[in-house]
Order: C-alpha cells, then sequence, then structure tokens
C-alpha cells in the first residue's frame, strides 16, 4: 500500500515516503508515527494475545460499555466478547490492531482505506471466527 492524497483539482496522487518523512516527521511522531511491517506487527498482537497478567483493563471510561487502559480500548464488543484494539492513521495510511483475549486470537489490518474498511474486516472475522456467537 502506497498513501495517497487528493489534490485540489480532485485526482487522486501519491504520496512519497520520503516527503512523508522529512516534512512531517516533527509533527506527526507525537501521534504514533511507527514504521513497521505486517510481520512484526503479528509477532506484537501475538504476544499480547498470549500475555494473561490481566492487565488490559479499562483505566478511563469512553462509553458505557468501552474504556482507555495503557494505550488500548478494552470493553464488550461485538458478540459480547472482552475486546481489545487500537487505530490510527496519517496520511493515507490507517491501521487498527485488535484482539479477543479470552478466545485467544486477534489480527492486525493495515491498509490505505478508510476506517470504515477496518470494521467490516473486524466484523467479518469475527463471524468467520465465532459463528455460533
Amino acid at each position: 500500500a502506497k498513501p495517497q492524497w487528493v489534490g485540489a483539482d480532485g485526482t487522486v496522487r501519491e504520496m512519497h515516503g520520503a516527503v512523508l518523512l522529512n516534512k512531517y516527521r516533527k509533527t506527526a511522531a507525537p501521534a504514533g508515527l511507527i514504521w513497521s511491517s505486517a510481520a512484526d506487527m503479528a509477532k506484537y498482537v501475538t504476544a499480547e494475545i498470549a500475555d494473561t497478567s490481566e492487565r488490559h483493563v479499562a483505566i478511563q471510561p469512553i462509553t458505557e460499555k468501552e474504556g482507555y487502559g495503557l494505550g488500548f480500548a478494552v470493553g464488550e464488543g461485538l458478540w459480547k466478547l472482552k475486546t481489545v484494539h487500537h487505530g490510527g492513521g496519517n496520511f493515507g495510511f490507517t491501521s487498527h490492531l485488535f484482539f479477543f483475549p479470552t478466545k485467544k486470537v486477534g489480527a492486525v489490518i493495515l491498509s490505505n482505506g478508510p476506517f470504515s474498511f477496518h470494521t467490516a474486516v473486524v466484523r467479518r472475522l469475527a463471524e468467520l471466527w465465532f459463528p455460533s456467537a
């Protein structure tokens, strides 16, 4: 995937990595400008799933069923299962990491599409993983 932007004339153009790094590094870095690979992110979510320390707890409420704690949104998500997730995006890239700790399954979604795409993927994966739930 390559980041894209829409010009003033409405045409979609590719945004080159060097432009991103040099022009926006100082302002975007505090928002989580993390450069990684799909393989590394898969290792990370695998480690989070394997963690049995019960550290995924909501400290700050967001809604009635969800809160925020240690960088993750934690709550009762799809199919009333405990869900832990975090997403973000910069410059034409979006990402979403999620997992269901009680079921020991999760995924990382990396795309250059909108966040609504991530929601659709999470729902479909949950339907496939938990067909009877």
